[in-house]
């Protein structure tokens, strides 16, 4: 897998590691004293392992969580422990009376009629992310949101956030986050309050919570950079990730991670030969309540350096987790079958594969880069009473017995495979031929949309073509062409705005059955959505033009002459 042996981490060194920043740097919230320690902890690491490495500062809107009250009126009398959403507006003095009704999982099409100038109950286990949560509850008028955590092994309060702009807010998008009073309770407290409704009767609850406003904070990202032994600065490089901002105490999501990324760091020092690409590390800030602001302001300050000399991206979150039992991978369609193979190599055949999504700091689709990561997960067919895997996860729960040495040891070992090919290798991993069978997949869905899709059809067989045609080319000429194709179809298609902006954080689209560009287009084809049939093809058929666009621009890449 590229090198005669792959670099190793060294796991006694980090968990030794884990143990002892677990007591040192627990809670490294956003603009907490913990998180400018742990910042200054990793920087002093990288550079003591011979990492030229910096703090690079932000600015951020940011916010926190408190605790907050809500109760039945005219119940019993008692109150439930409540804790506030990130970004929640707050409640006036002495609270809120309002009746409560259930919105199911919290998605557009959850809400019953009348839920306008209610609070609305909402399961955060299922339906879409807390910020889409947030944005469905303010379109449909809802004068606050209940949120009901995941089900844990006690009544544990979930740590979330409704900002659902991706990273540093611009001016329009300040207007565009949602901002209604919310408020998180146990599961168990939600599923007494979700049958109090399912009894018929109104019921009617006070909520109480002093949120403070979100406020402007100083952050900063520790970057590291690896260069191969010898000289200056490589011509390519692999960009390695890792959020290092945590909820309280923060053990499996992210310290686990942001240690193994300094062992393999280590690892990697002696590895990286004469004309391996180099390793850039980051380990960002602004992750959890800020919605990946360190992320995203890397890359609109590194734009051209990003589009210029960084072949892929590779994220680290929540290694060694003490419930894993299968490995979740997720990819751009590029890099599928590099992860396939490196799995296989490892002895890893049971792996379950996804696209990337909107979550985990995949603030690069509009720079184009393709990137994959991997995640624990849980048994193919769990007992009806398990828990589900990370039922600890943005809790208190999530401290040293959640950690599991045996899935920080294969993480490693997926990682530092993932690292070593590459870096070593003089061909990219990558295979687009996942986009042109996703792309024919859907084309068949659409086909009774009447979409003009011939065309499509038309281009989509010539980069099939064109695709064989590059796989028999020299690494040079595959390499430049496959970096140009890559930019055009991950910008093109992994997002559903312009490459210069960022998706919102959990944007549904991102479920979409072909790609978050063309979701419209499948909700057209289906019949099925809310809205207007005429409003649903209007956005239909600019999504097909997008597509159209994008599918010729790929195959003039791919059809040169001078293949």
């Amino acid at each position: 897998m590229g090198g005669v042996s792959v670099p190793q981490a060294d796991l006694r060194r980090a968990v030794g590691t884990i143990r002892d920043l677990a007591g040192r740097f627990p809670g490294r919230l956003s603009g907490t004293p913990a998180q400018r320690d742990a910042a200054a902890w990793f920087l002093d690491a990288f550079r003591a392992a011979g990492l030229d490495a910096h703090l690079e500062a932000f600015r951020s809107l940011n916010s926190t969580v408190v605790p907050g009250r809500l109760e039945v009126v005219g119940g019993a009398g008692e109150g439930m422990l409540a804790q506030t959403l990130g970004f929640a507006r707050a409640t006036p003095p002495g609270g809120l009376v309002l009746e409560l009704v259930d919105a199911a999982g919290g998605g557009a099409d959850d809400y019953p009629p009348g839920a306008a100038g209610r609070a609305t109950l909402v399961s955060g286990y299922e339906g879409p992310a807390t910020p889409e949560k947030a944005r469905a509850a303010v379109r449909r008028g809802a004068a606050a949101l209940v949120y009901i955590s995941p089900r844990a092994r006690s009544e544990e309060l979930a740590y979330r956030a409704v900002k659902s702009v991706w990273g540093v807010p611009a001016p329009a998008e300040l207007a565009e986050m949602p901002r209604i009073p919310a408020l998180a309770v146990s599961y168990e407290q939600g599923q007494r309050l979700r049958r109090l409704l399912g009894e018929g009767r109104p019921v009617t609850v006070r909520l109480a919570a002093e949120q403070p406003e979100p406020t402007w904070d100083d952050m900063a990202n520790v970057v590291a950079t690896l260069e191969p032994a010898g000289g200056g600065p490589a011509e390519e490089y692999v960009l390695v990730h890792a959020h290092l901002d945590s909820w309280d105490p923060g053990l499996t999501d992210n310290l686990t991670g942001n240690v193994l990324a300094l062992e393999l760091a280590r690892a990697f020092r002696p590895a990286l030969t004469p004309g391996r690409r180099g390793l850039i590390f980051c380990l960002w800030d602004g992750h959890e309540i800020a919605e990946a602001a360190g992320s995203a302001s890397y890359v609109e300050r590194h734009w051209d350096f990003l589009r210029d000399r960084v072949v892929c991206q590779v994220n680290i979150d929540s290694p060694g987790l003490a419930d894993a039992r299968r490995v979740l991978a997720r990819q751009t369609p590029e890099m599928l079958r590099f992860q396939q193979e490196i799995h296989a190599a490892l002895g890893v055949d049971d792996a379950v594969y996804e696209s990337l999504d909107r979550s985990a700091d995949q603030s690069f689709f509009g720079a184009g880069l393709p990137g994959c990561y991997v995640f624990g997960t849980g048994p193919a067919a769990p007992a009806p009473d398990e828990l589900p895997v990370l039922w600890y996860t943005h809790t208190r729960a999530d401290n040293m017995e959640r950690f599991g040495e045996a899935h920080l040891a294969q993480f490693a070992a997926i990682y530092a495979a993932y690292l070593d090919r590459l870096t070593a290798t003089a061909r990219l991993p990558f295979d687009f031929a996942p986009y042109v069978e996703r792309i024919e997949a859907a084309l068949g869905r659409w086909g009774g949309a009447d979409l003009d899709l011939e065309p499509l059809r038309v281009d989509l067989g010539a980069i099939r073509r064109g695709i064989g045609l590059l796989e028999g080319t020299a690494d040079t000429t595959f390499n430049a062409r496959g970096r140009a194709l890559a930019r055009l179809l991950v910008a093109s298609l992994l997002t559903t705005v312009s490459p210069y902006r960022q998706d919102r954080y959990g944007a549904t689209e991102f479920t979409a059955a072909s790609f978050p560009a063309t979701a419209g287009i499948d909700a057209f084809a289906r019949g099925d959505g809310a809205d207007p049939r005429e409003a649903q093809l209007a956005a239909a058929l600019r999504e097909r033009n997008r597509l159209a666009d994008t599918l010729r621009r790929a195959r003039a890449l791919l059809t040169d002459a001078t293949i």
